[in-house]
């Protein structure tokens, strides 16, 4: 293998490492926001507003969540809102420093 496919390997690996790391920050984001909402309910739109990202990364993230039953997905009135399962209320964020906790944090769940 030569260095300039190293090289290329290395930087597809940096982008895959932090691509993950801004997921985990988007969800802790996205989640932190829910669990503070003084909404229980909450569509993708104000979602999208409170937590300032994109509609699309809030889709992925949202269904995500959903498939590892952290959120759920009502429908009310012909549309969809979403909520935080008991599993959701209780999980732990990732922060910049480590937290020593047993209890189950986002970046191990995604």
């Amino acid at each position: 293998m030569n260095t300039s496919n190293l090289e290329y390997m290395n930087q597809d690996s940096s982008q895959m490492v932090w691509q993950e790391y801004q997921t985990i920050e988007d969800a802790n984001k996205l989640l932190a926001d829910m669990q503070c909402s003084r909404y229980k309910f909450m569509n993708i739109s104000g979602i999208v507003k409170s937590t300032r990202l994109d509609e699309n990364e809030v889709a992925v993230i949202l269904n995500v969540l959903k498939s590892k039953n952290i959120i759920e997905e009502v429908v009310m009135n012909s549309h969809a809102y979403f909520k935080l399962t008991e599993r959701g209320l209780s999980l732990r964020f990732v922060t910049n420093r480590l937290l020593q906790t047993e209890e189950p944090m986002i970046k191990d769940i995604l």
